[in-house]
Order: C-alpha cells, then structure tokens, then sequence
C-alpha cells in the first residue's frame, strides 16, 4: 500500500514570477506595446520596412514615421489591417489606431 504523498511546496517558475513583478509594476502595458512595434515590422515587406523612420506607441496609439510619401500610401491602405493582426497576435487590444506619418 502507497503512503500518502506530504504535500510540497509548491515553487513558481519563472514565467509566473515575471508575469507578477510585471503586473505589480505595471510594466505588462508597456511590454505589450514593444511587442506590438515588433508585429507591426514583421508585417512588413523589406522595402516598406526601409522607409521607417521611427515606430513608437502612445495612449495605445501606434504612429509609424517613414520617408517615402509611396511608403506612407501604401501603409495607409492597411492601417485597419495591421492593427487587428497586431492585436489578433497579442490576444487583446493593444493597439486602438494606427498613425502613418
């Protein structure tokens, strides 16, 4: 006959103790976002992606600057697009618009 196990402590792995520093700290917003400017360049062809002058996100607002007024069309074209398979890829709603500059 089994003797009952003693119960043990039971330690949290590393992905749970990130997730709840970056929780406490208020950093899951701001990670969210730097993943969301990762996904956007990754939905890039490699000449529009030569274009882009500086990525950043405010207020959930993700603005793209780029260099060529051919680039900034084209992009304009798949804002709507671009910003649901950013959020469709980080499972919530990230980003709330995309500005193309």
């Amino acid at each position: 006959m089994d003797t009952p196990k003693k119960d043990r402590l039971q330690v949290p792995g590393l992905h749970d103790i990130l997730r709840k520093i970056s929780g406490t700290y208020g950093w899951d917003s701001h990670l969210a976002e730097e993943h969301a400017k990762e996904v956007f360049k990754s939905l890039l062809d490699a000449k529009t992606a030569d274009h882009l002058v500086s990525l950043f996100v405010h207020d959930s607002v993700l603005f793209a600057r780029l260099d060529s007024a051919a680039a900034r069309q084209e992009l304009s074209y798949r804002k709507e697009m671009l910003r649901q398979a950013i959020n469709e890829k980080l499972h919530g709603e990230v980003i709330k618009a995309i500005v193309i500059q």
